[in-house]
């Protein structure tokens, strides 16, 4: 699988915002022009489904819905493995202190 530029960025761009405020990453999710159609379903699939409305509470019900999908089966389809990629590369902090609790 082989993504453009174009989502590639955009996905670390989600990823930027998201370690700043989750509730605006899935705004720019949902607006992101992605140029693989499929890809965009997993996006907002990620952010309706996967961190719901409890996730956006504040960055510590963030920290602890991106933990376990990241601990999960979900991180092995391959579209949701580069979307955990990006928002866990901005993010890695609330990763790991998640672990440690």
């Amino acid at each position: 699988m082989c993504l453009s530029k174009r989502d590639d960025q955009t996905l670390a761009t989600m990823g930027r915002i998201a370690s700043y405020k989750p509730s605006m990453a899935s705004q720019f999710a949902h607006k992101a022009n992605f140029d693989n159609n499929d890809l965009k379903s997993s996006v907002i699939s990620f952010w309706d489904d996967k961190i719901t409305n409890e996730g956006f509470k504040d960055k510590k019900s963030f920290c602890s819905a991106l933990h376990k999908l990241v601990s999960s089966e979900y991180k092995s389809e391959p579209y949701n493995k580069l979307i955990i990629h990006w928002v866990e590369a901005f993010n890695d902090k609330c990763i790991t202190s998640q672990s440690k609790s």
